[in-house]
């Protein structure tokens, strides 16, 4: 058996994913780091609403798609932190 809990994505929230992103970040990264950067986060996440309100947008997103995207990008430039094995070729 599998059970699973389907939710819609709005429903979700951005903290859990925010969370999860932080926890991945690597080693390297210290407390104060993590910190920072989830403030980040946070700090602009918030303008999404008003981004959504101002401009129109030629593909519709979510919120949540637009935070993961968002973490891809910001992923390709902590790649030189990462330390040991876990490195990409």
């Amino acid at each position: 058996r599998c059970g699973m809990v389907y939710m819609e994505p709005g429903a979700l929230g951005k903290q859990c994913l925010i969370d999860s992103w932080i926890l991945g970040l690597p080693s390297t990264f210290k407390t104060e780091h993590q910190t920072k950067l989830r403030d980040w986060v946070q700090h602009y996440m918030a303008a999404v609403p008003f981004v959504r309100k101002s401009l129109r947008e030629i593909v519709s997103t979510q919120d949540n798609a637009l935070l993961l995207s968002f973490f891809r990008l910001a992923n390709c430039f902590f790649e030189d932190y990462v330390v040991g094995d876990a490195r990409r070729p």
